[in-house]
């Protein structure tokens, strides 16, 4: 047979199939992940086991380490998967306008509090707080959240007005008091309401600082 004509039948084909493959194999990776951010808000990271992963996937417990090599990197893709979900959402949060500077901050912590209250995010700040004995997987986990805080800081900041987001040292404030805010968030997971209104009071009292604010 010309070899170019059997080239050319069995060329697309094969493709196809590996097309085919890397896309179950996709759905199989994405099916772990989101059933170990379900089992993690379930169970809580101390109880958490990779068998719950599985049996919420219906698949095999190999399957899991088939795409993860062990429980610390399912971990981990787990929380930049959630991070990488919450980042693509930002653009559905939109600021209330407000007449005033203060009104204006306010909004936006209200935003950024929106933000990291998101149950998927509490799964991160889980691991991140769960991990502190494993160096590895804490570093990692780290990196994720501050790249994470970091978009969270720098979308809420462009949303303040001109007269706030001109101020020197703006840019640091927001990221200050997002990450204050996650860290309130963590606190609260473990041990109940801290009074947020009364935080954030005093948050927006330390990113108005040096900031001149109009009348209402």
């Amino acid at each position: 047979m010309d070899e170019s004509l059997k080239r050319d039948r069995t060329g697309p084909p094969d493709k196809q199939r590996d097309g085919q493959r890397r896309a179950a194999r996709e759905a199989t990776r994405k099916r772990l992940l989101d059933a170990t951010v379900a089992a993690l808000a379930e169970h809580g990271v101390v109880a958490y086991s990779t068998s719950m992963t599985s049996e919420a996937a219906g698949v095999s417990h190999g399957t899991v380490f088939t795409h993860f090599g062990n429980r610390d990197e399912l971990l981990a893709a787990t929380a930049e998967q959630i991070c990488s979900e919450l980042t693509g959402e930002l653009e559905s949060f939109v600021v209330s306008p407000s007449r005033s500077n203060r009104g204006q901050v306010g909004a936006l912590l209200d935003t950024a509090w929106e933000l990291v209250c998101d149950p998927r995010f509490q799964v991160v700040i889980d691991l991140v707080v769960a991990s502190r004995t494993d160096r590895e997987l804490a570093a990692r986990l780290s990196t994720t959240l501050d790249g994470y805080l970091d978009t969270v800081a720098k979308r809420v900041g462009a949303w303040a007005p001109d007269e706030l987001s001109t101020v020197d040292g703006f840019d640091d404030r927001i990221r200050a008091v997002v990450a204050s805010l996650a860290g309130i968030r963590a606190v609260e997971s473990v041990g109940g309401p801290l009074g947020e209104r009364q935080l954030a009071h005093t948050l927006a009292t330390t990113i108005l600082e040096g900031i001149p604010t109009a009348s209402p």
